[in-house]
């Protein structure tokens, strides 16, 4: 278990659940990721699984757009939970 990483994940700062950041958004944004990189990998043929989805364009573009949206997911609920510094003004 890393104590100190180096490298800050998008969904590592931002902290515990609760009633305005629940898990749901946070775990969502995850999986569409994850299967939008697998849908990426099949599509393109890169792992051939004997799957319908082997070698086909349209599954890697359908993977990229849901890559895009799981990072869109967690880049919002990050800026949304984050604490606002009560020195700077609201927009």
């Amino acid at each position: 278990m890393l104590r100190n990483p180096t490298i800050a994940l998008p969904w590592t700062d931002l902290g515990p659940p609760n009633k305005e950041n629940g898990i749901f958004p946070r775990t969502f944004g995850v999986v569409l990721m994850i299967v939008g990189a697998i849908w990426i990998v099949q599509g393109a043929g890169l792992a051939p699984t004997g799957s319908f989805m082997d070698g086909e364009r349209v599954w890697a573009v359908l993977g990229a757009l849901m890559l895009l949206a799981g990072i869109v997911s967690v880049v919002v609920q990050r800026r949304r939970n984050k604490p606002q510094d009560p020195d700077q003004p609201s927009i």
